[in-house]
């Protein structure tokens, strides 16, 4: 019993460090593209990338009020979870729309970084409090 307990403790870590992993590096993976490949892109303006960058902080710093409130109504571990997943459907969906599909949108762009500026509100410290 002592080993399946340790087991999922371990695999509880190992997911959740490499989910915050992925999270930080979406944030510098934006960075970095929006100041080289995107700043070459004929479709994106400075404004545009500034218009951008305000409703992912925008809606992050609101998200940080929002996804405080709702971890203390509803288990940490479901407003992580939901967040994660919120932040990997906006980072994910703007790749996959403006890499494959060729889809430039300022509004569906925008949509997207709002719905990651939410789901990356919800990311709290490792160090300071204890998730699982």
């Amino acid at each position: 019993m002592a080993d399946r307990k340790t087991y999922f403790q371990a695999m509880a870590f190992i997911f959740t460090a490499l989910l915050y992993g992925a999270l930080h590096m979406s944030r510098t993976a934006w960075a970095y593209s929006k100041d080289s490949v995107l700043a070459n892109n004929p479709y994106y303006k400075k404004e545009m990338l500034g218009i951008i960058d305000t409703c992912f902080l925008s809606f992050y710093a609101g998200g940080l009020y929002l996804s405080g409130w709702l971890g203390d109504r509803v288990k940490l571990r479901w407003t992580i979870g939901f967040g994660a997943l919120l932040a990997m459907i906006g980072f994910c969906g703007f790749g996959y729309l403006e890499g494959v599909l060729q889809i430039n949108s300022l509004v569906i762009t925008c949509f997207l970084f709002i719905i990651n500026g939410l789901g990356q509100s919800t990311v709290r410290s490792l160090y300071g409090e204890i998730i699982f």
